[in-house]
């Protein structure tokens, strides 16, 4: 699923061999030492690899995601709560965002101005666009707003949701990595 968000998709195959291949050295190297017991433990682990890469590149991705998506959130919500228009305050400020931000968003605005002037069945098309639990939520608030503008206020909070998530993980990743950082010093 990450290879497809991020437009690597063709590369399952290679990865895929690479991973056949690096299965058959650790076979190899484990034969090589004469020990029957090590050569299954190492082709699978020399197997993995090539998908360890991917989970991390995943977890990377997601931390890119959620900083574009604080980002591009606070602008679009700051120019909606100045606007009341949430078509002209995206128009506004889509190019402070950066793809997959930008995609959904430019679908948005084109839906709106050429398809179709429903705003609620626009966002509503945007809304998985993105997999990300805050970004559905504020598209539903942003729909809600829609039909109640004192609703609007409930957008700044939603916002602040990622900028507390940032801080919890960064939190959580020096706790994590305090250990290891101990033991190379």
């Amino acid at each position: 699923a990450i290879l497809k968000v991020t437009n690597q998709s063709g590369r399952f195959a290679s990865l895929c061999a690479i991973a056949l291949a690096l299965s058959i050295a650790g076979i190899f190297i484990g034969s090589l030492m004469g020990n029957v017991f090590l050569a299954p433990v190492l082709g699978i682990g020399f197997a993995l690899f090539p998908f360890l890469f991917i989970l991390l590149q995943s977890y990377k991705y997601k931390q890119r995601l959620n900083g574009e998506l604080e980002t591009a959130l606070s602008v679009v919500t700051a120019e909606y709560i100045r606007t009341e228009d949430i078509v002209s305050a995206v128009r506004e400020s889509i190019d402070s965002c950066r793809p997959p931000v930008r995609d959904a968003f430019q679908g948005f605005l084109g839906q709106v101005t050429s398809v179709n002037a429903n705003v609620e069945l626009a966002l509503g098309k945007i809304r998985n666009d993105i997999d990300n639990d805050v970004w559905r939520e504020w598209i539903d608030a942003v729909i809600l707003c829609q039909q109640d503008r004192t609703l609007k206020s409930t957008l700044q909070p939603i916002v602040r949701k990622l900028s507390d998530m940032r801080v919890v993980s960064g939190d959580l990743n020096a706790e994590l990595y305090a250990p290891f950082r101990d033991w190379t010093i």
